[in-house]
């Protein structure tokens, strides 16, 4: 499995990267298929000409064998936004594996 981060304009910690990496991990156990590949894109979509907008851009995308699956979120937080980018990606593999493993047993 790998985690591909892209990271712009934000401040993410070592400690942050850490927590992502575990708990993209977890996911593994919903895609037998190698290689697995997580892209995480982290940008700040603040408008730069004033200090109002402070909204971070969370997106996570998953690629195996031929299949893709993207979800993103925007949040004033980006671990805010990476939790709910987490959820949902969860779901869609959850939902993924379930239909595989229909398939397999109904041949």
């Amino acid at each position: 499995m790998k985690i591909n981060f892209h990271i712009a304009d934000d401040n993410i910690t070592e400690k942050d990267k850490t927590l992502i990496e575990q708990k993209l991990q977890k996911l593994k156990r919903f895609v037998k298929a190698e290689p697995l590949t997580f892209d995480l894109y982290i940008t700040d979509e603040a408008d730069k000409s004033n200090d109002r907008g402070i909204d971070k851009s969370v997106r996570l995308a998953a690629q195996f064998n031929s299949e893709q699956f993207f979800v993103e979120n925007i949040d004033q937080e980006s671990m805010r936004a990476f939790a709910f980018c987490y959820k949902k990606m969860e779901i869609a593999l959850e939902r993924y594996h379930e239909k595989a493993v229909d398939w397999k047993t109904a041949e």
